[in-house]
C-alpha cells in the first residue's frame, strides 16, 4: 500500500460520482466566496452541464477529475501534515511533560527504592467462576 495514492484510472461509477458532486458543490462555492446571483446562477448552470456529461459519457469528465486530483493531492498532504503535527506539539507534549512534572508512572517502569526487583505479587482470584463475572 502506497502513502499516496493517485487515482489515475477513475472508473466511471467514481466519474458519475464526480459529477453528481459537481453539480451541488459548485453552487455553495460561489454562495462561500459571496459571488453575485449571476455567478451562482452559471455554476448550478455548469454544475448541472457536468452532471449530465457525467451521466451520459463519463469518459470527458476525466481531464476535469484528473486536474483537480493533482491540484488538490499537495494541498492534501500539507493539510495532513501541519494536522498531525498540531495534535503532536498541541496535545501529546503538554500533556507528557504535565505527567513528567508530577511524577506520574502509569507503566511502573520506576523501581521502588525499597525493593530489589521489579517483581510484584498479584492477588489470585478467589475461584474460578469469577473469571466470568464482569462486573
Amino acid at each position: 500500500m502506497k502513502l499516496i495514492e493517485f487515482n489515475d484510472s477513475p472508473t466511471d461509477g467514481q466519474l458519475r460520482q464526480f459529477g453528481a458532486v459537481c453539480i451541488v458543490m459548485l453552487p455553495t462555492l460561489g454562495w462561500i466566496w459571496g459571488g453575485s446571483m449571476q455567478i451562482i446562477l452559471g455554476l448550478c448552470i455548469l454544475g448541472g452541464t457536468l452532471a449530465l456529461s457525467g451521466f451520459v459519457w463519463p469518459a470527458s469528465l476525466k481531464p476535469i477529475f484528473l486536474t483537480l486530483m493533482a491540484i488538490t493531492c499537495p494541498i492534501g498532504l500539507l493539510v495532513g501534515e501541519l494536522s498531525m503535527i498540531m495534535i503532536y506539539f498541541g496535545l501529546f507534549l503538554p500533556l507528557s511533560l504535565a505527567f513528567r512534572l508530577t511524577g506520574r508512572d502509569a507503566l511502573q517502569l520506576k523501581r521502588p527504592k525499597s525493593s530489589t526487583s521489579y517483581w510484584q505479587e498479584k492477588k489470585q482470584p478467589a475461584s474460578a467462576s469469577t473469571y466470568y463475572r464482569q462486573s
